[in-house]
């Protein structure tokens, strides 16, 4: 059995799979991309629902540790049997925060209600799959800089209108372009869940033990080349 499983819609998670085994490079880790979700965050509630369900259940039945890399599912579902990637807001000043997350994250933890600025990110988690995509085929990483400009389009008005110090990505696809965010808001602080989760895991004393093995498996087509390749590049776009 693999010792841990990462749940995400698609590439997502990969950023925080890449995270985890800086730390735990030993475990051994069952990566699974609900492919056949994607893109997850627009979903209805009870479409989110089934979809997760069925992806805890996949992984339970090769894990022993589950981890939900994906915050439209941490914060829409809530499985209360796994480690969950979601926006932590309980540091965060709601007039200096920006944050950018899925419309059903958006939804679920009523953000606007409690009032959090936002950006209209609902089909940007599509655009860094199709980013990705033509990456892998060019194997050019760097094609990721194209966001430059529709993330400028995205986010230059809540910048310009609002005392920002923070952007916070409520989405683990949001961080395959946390390099392009850095270089247009150079002193606004850039952050995610993944070191929150990281501290929860290590809470748990996990043991880190193992071959360090990583083993993908898709709700459609086989992609493992593709992500094993976007694996290695994550340091590039991330950071």
């Amino acid at each position: 059995m693999c010792f841990v499983g990462v749940y995400d819609s698609g590439i997502g998670g990969l950023t925080t799979l890449f995270a985890l085994k800086k730390v735990f490079d030993n475990l051994n880790f069952f990566y699974l991309a609900d492919t056949k979700s994607n893109p997850l965050g627009t979903k209805t509630r009870e479409e989110i629902v089934a979809s997760v369900q069925n992806g805890i259940d996949i992984l339970k039945r090769h894990t022993a540790f589950q981890i939900v890399a994906c915050n439209t599912a941490s914060t829409v579902v809530r499985p209360n049997d796994a480690f969950l990637l979601k926006p932590d807001l309980k540091n965060l000043d709601p007039k200096t925060t920006l944050l950018l997350c899925t419309p059903a994250t958006e939804k679920a933890l009523k953000l606007q209600e409690k009032g959090y600025l936002t950006a209209d990110t609902k089909h940007l988690a599509s655009m860094v799959e199709t980013t990705a995509n033509l990456s892998f085929e060019n194997r050019d990483i760097s094609i990721f800089n194209t966001l430059e400009k529709p993330m400028k389009n995205l986010t230059e008005n809540k910048m310009k209108s609002h005392q920002i110090d923070r952007i916070y990505l409520g989405c683990s696809h949001y961080l395959f372009f946390k390099s392009v965010l850095e270089k247009l808001y150079p002193d606004v602080e850039i952050i995610d869940g993944n070191k929150s989760l990281e501290n929860r895991l290590k809470a748990r004393k996990i043991a880190n033990v193992g071959q360090g093995e990583i083993t993908f498996h898709f709700t459609l087509k086989d992609e493992s080349e593709k992500y094993r390749w976007l694996l290695e590049k994550i340091p590039v776009v991330e950071y």
